[in-house]
């Protein structure tokens, strides 16, 4: 029989893997004909409540990092390419990589992982072409 600190971090690869597909996921909908990408969408909105909803049984939740926010050495995840930026950067979120799980008392169960970038850079990239 599993110990519980098996079956949680069980679920917490569940929970990092069905983050992966989701990312995956975004991406295909993206390519699928316009009258199918509501439809994906809703699928996707779906296992993702479901996913959420197991978690929160298992007293854990993702962490909210969105790409975008303001790096500071606090926030609850690894940034894989910090060595390349210096005080004052004026760095932030540039990709998610991996998601942060945290347990219901907000301690951390999983340490996520990202890349950094400069604002400019990331506003630059983020702008429609």
């Amino acid at each position: 029989m599993p110990s519980e600190q098996q079956l949680t971090k069980a679920i917490i690869n569940m929970a990092v893997e069905a983050w992966h597909f989701k990312e995956a996921f975004e991406q295909m909908i993206a390519k699928a004909k316009p009258e199918d990408q509501v439809r994906y969408r809703n699928q996707l909105k779906w296992s993702l409540q479901r996913t959420k909803e197991a978690l929160a049984t298992a007293g854990l939740h993702v962490a909210d990092i969105p790409e975008g926010m303001p790096f500071n050495p606090s926030l609850r995840i690894t940034a894989i390419n910090m060595d390349e930026f210096g005080p004052g950067d004026g760095i932030v979120i540039e990709q998610v990589l991996e998601p942060t799980i945290l347990t219901s008392d907000n301690r951390i169960a999983y340490i996520g992982s990202a890349t950094l970038a400069t604002a400019a850079e990331f506003n630059a990239a983020s702008e429609p072409a």
